[in-house]
C-alpha cells in the first residue's frame, strides 16, 4: 500500500535565494519551479517577498522563548493583583469604620 500524505517541505534561506537568482538571470516561475520540483504560485509568492524584503525576506524569525512569555504573563498577573489587593484594603477599610461607627451608636 502506498503512502499518499503528503508533508510540508522546508526550504532553506540559501535555497530560497539561489531559486532568486535564477529568476534573477532570466528563467521564467514555470522553468525554475518545474526544475526544483516547485509550485509555480509558490515560486511567485517567494519572489514577491524578495523583492519586498530582500535577502532578510527568508531568515527565519525567532520565536519568543517559552520563559520570557511565562515572564511577562506572570508580571501582568501580579500587576492585576496588586490592583486587586489595593482595592479590597480601601474597601476592608471602609468597612471596619462604618462598623466602628454602627457599634458606637
Amino acid at each position: 500500500m502506498k503512502d499518499t500524505t503528503k508533508r510540508r517541505r522546508n526550504f532553506s534561506c540559501e535555497f530560497k535565494l539561489q531559486i532568486m537568482r535564477e529568476l534573477e538571470r532570466g528563467k521564467s516561475n514555470a522553468h525554475v519551479a518545474r526544475e526544483h520540483e516547485l509550485r509555480e504560485g509558490q515560486v511567485s509568492k517567494w519572489y514577491a517577498a524578495y523583492r519586498k524584503g530582500g535577502e532578510d525576506a527568508f531568515k527565519r524569525k525567532k520565536k519568543k522563548n517559552n520563559d520570557v512569555v511565562k515572564i511577562a504573563d506572570l508580571e501582568q498577573m501580579v500587576g492585576r493583583l496588586h490592583v486587586e489587593n489595593d482595592i479590597l484594603k480601601r474597601v476592608s477599610g471602609s468597612l471596619e469604620d462604618k462598623l466602628s461607627q454602627l457599634r458606637k451608636r
